[in-house]
């Protein structure tokens, strides 16, 4: 009876045993996957952080370009608007002189003074389009100039960027 006990005892602590280890299996099995499926869900952010590391580099990238071809135009344009405004002025001071030769006392011309006063009128009218056009080409080279600051300030974010 002694000897039927024991192995009464024995079996049930091997019945219980047996679940034990199968889980003990079990859970470190599960404890792998996890691991492995944290892992891949950290190598999948890491490539989509990169990926949005590369983009906005590409982005900065294009924005500096960008700036750095709107400088190109903008500085075009505003050599462009400063030789016409000497080009305007040279014409103003040429219809002044001009205007005073048609002025002077003797009368200057070979023409009557009705003629004279027309020249003088006309001489006057052109003057006052070329200071016209004169300020309104001032006022576009401040504006380009603006720009050109405001392009160049665009330019140096987008280099810190990259």
């Amino acid at each position: 009876a002694l000897l039927v006990s024991s192995a009464v005892v024995a079996a049930d602590t091997a019945d219980s045993a047996a679940p034990a280890v199968t889980a003990t299996v079990k859970d470190s099995s599960a404890d792998k996957e996890a691991v492995a499926l944290k892992a891949e869900i950290e190598l999948a952010t890491a490539k989509a952080d990169l990926a949005a590391a590369e983009a906005a580099i590409a982005a900065a990238k294009a924005e500096y370009d960008t700036a750095q071809a709107d400088l190109a135009t903008t500085d075009a344009t505003i050599a462009s608007l400063e030789q016409k405004m000497a080009e305007l002025e040279s014409k103003i001071q040429e219809t002044q002189k001009k205007l005073d030769y048609e002025n002077m006392p003797s009368g200057g011309g070979l023409h009557s003074d009705d003629e004279d006063d027309t020249v003088a009128r006309k001489l006057m009218s052109e003057k006052e389009a070329l200071k016209a056009e004169l300020q309104k080409t001032k006022e576009a080279l401040d504006t380009a100039k603006r720009a050109y600051a405001g392009i160049e300030e665009r330019k140096q974010v987008a280099a810190t960027k990259l």
